[in-house]
C-alpha cells in the first residue's frame, strides 16, 4: 500500500520483490483485488479504511488503514503512544494538490 504513496521510490523495491507494477494505476488495480480477498477475514473498520485509502490515497488514509490492521492482528489493542508517531512528509505524488 505504502508504494502507492511515493510509486517512483517504492517501484524498484517492489520489483526486487516479484512486484512489477508499471504504473501507480495497476498497483492500485491489484489493491482493488487484495480488498476483495480481505472480506473474508478482515474487520469492518479495516475494509473501510483501506476502501479510503484506494479510493484517495492519502497518508492520513494510509495511517487509518493500517491501524485498523494493526488493531485486528493485536486483538483491538493500539495504545496512544502508537497512535500519536506520524513523519510529518509531503506525499510527492500529491504534490501541488489541496
Amino acid at each position: 500500500m505504502y508504494g502507492v504513496l511515493d510509486f517512483e521510490k517504492q517501484n524498484p523495491m517492489m520489483k526486487q520483490h516479484g512486484r512489477n507494477f508499471n504504473s501507480v494505476n495497476d498497483l492500485i488495480e491489484e489493491l482493488k483485488t487484495e480488498w476483495q480477498n480481505m472480506f473474508l477475514f478482515a474487520s469492518d473498520d479495516v475494509l473501510i479504511g483501506t476502501h479510503a485509502f484506494i479510493a484517495n490515497p492519502s497518508q492520513e488514509t494510509f495511517r487509518k488503514s493500517v491501524l485498523a490492521m494493526r488493531k485486528d492482528l493485536w486483538g483491538g489493542k493500539l495504545s496512544k503512544d502508537i497512535e500519536k508517531l506520524a513523519f510529518n512528509h509531503k506525499n510527492p505524488n500529491q504534490a501541488g494538490k489541496k
